[in-house]
């Protein structure tokens, strides 16, 4: 066999070299597209386990969440029906109180008008005309006598409708 010429050799060789860096460029750059590729699903992977597991956290917290205003509405319930049922006690105490001092007022002013009446009385029978200011006072008592008698009178109607209402609705009662 001939041998060839060294320059022949160099020219198969820079064909060699020009042929086969471009597919060796494109392969690397093939290969490194791949494991960008890879690595970037990798990444997605990993994002979507932490949403999911922030999702997770985030529906945990939101139970706890709801457990906890539960909780929060049934204590307030509990206080609103203490916290009434207390108002109720206070509300008729004060009710009895008010009536009582009401009917106190009352029989007062009853025993100051039969006073003054007897006294008005007593300077007739003396031949004495009454001062215009027992006149006057007797008028007033009266007048008042009236608006308190009416009173109890609306207080015990009250009362006992409100009674009728805790018969009918034994639950309101606490």
């Amino acid at each position: 066999m001939e041998e060839l010429n060294p320059n022949v050799y160099l020219a198969i060789i820079a064909a060699f070299v020009a042929l086969v860096t471009p597919l060796s460029t494109v392969w690397a750059t093939s290969y490194a597209r791949r494991s960008d590729r890879a690595e970037d699903r990798k990444d997605r992977a990993e994002v979507a386990a932490q949403v999911v597991q922030a999702a997770k956290k985030a529906e945990e917290a939101a139970n706890l969440l709801v457990e906890s205003n539960a909780e929060v509405a049934k204590a307030a319930a509990k206080s609103d029906e203490r916290t009434n049922g207390q108002l109720k006690q206070i509300h008729t105490l004060v009710n009895n109180n008010l009536t009582t001092a009401v009917s106190t007022a009352l029989d007062a002013l009853k025993s100051a008008r039969v006073s003054t009446k007897e006294l008005i009385e007593l300077k007739k029978s003396l031949c004495q005309s009454p001062t215009t200011e027992s006149l006057a006072s007797v008028a007033a008592m009266e007048s008042r006598i009236s608006e308190l008698g009416q009173q109890l009178m609306d207080r015990k109607i009250a009362a006992e409708t409100v009674e009728r209402e805790q018969i009918a609705n034994p639950v309101d009662q606490k």
